[in-house]
């Protein structure tokens, strides 16, 4: 079963490794995986959709599919207010960022994301942005670290 958990994150999200151990480790429970199947079930997103799909962020059918599992993970508030700070707590200790990276990530991608008013977008435009500054800080740590040694 986690084998299936594991093939669809990485499928669905098609991108680097770092980005696919953030959710897989988000996904480990069973009612993250249950979330998962279910948003899956209610936004009609086959296993076929999600690995033919070239490009995740601009794919209509898996755009809500964050927005979906944001929810379900209790990150919108009755008020339908997201809670960011939720979200980035969650997202430091998954990657193991560093707070001061945390408190920028977190100002550049709310910021980047704030602008969009449908849930989807929002959720979607988050996401990306976390996992793309994420990225950039991996690969100039690792980048500062090869020109030490």
């Amino acid at each position: 079963m986690k084998l299936q958990i594991l093939s669809a994150v990485l499928l669905l999200l098609q991108v680097t490794s770092t980005l696919c151990f953030v959710r897989i480790r988000r996904m480990e429970s069973d009612v993250r995986l249950e979330h998962f199947t279910e948003c899956k079930k209610q936004l009609g997103v086959s296993d076929e959709i999600i690995r033919t799909t070239e490009n995740y962020w601009q794919a209509e059918k898996l755009k809500c599919l964050m927005a979906c599992m944001f929810e379900k993970d209790g990150l919108w508030g009755a008020d339908r207010k997201f809670n960011i700070d939720q979200f980035m707590e969650e997202f430091a200790e998954d990657t193991e960022l560093e707070s001061k990276k945390a408190a920028a990530l977190k100002e550049i991608c709310f910021e980047e994301a704030k602008v969009h008013d449908e849930y989807c977008d929002f959720a979607n435009t988050l996401f990306k942005c976390c996992i793309e500054t994420y990225e950039n800080f991996e690969a100039k740590e690792r980048k500062e670290s090869k020109k030490a040694s």
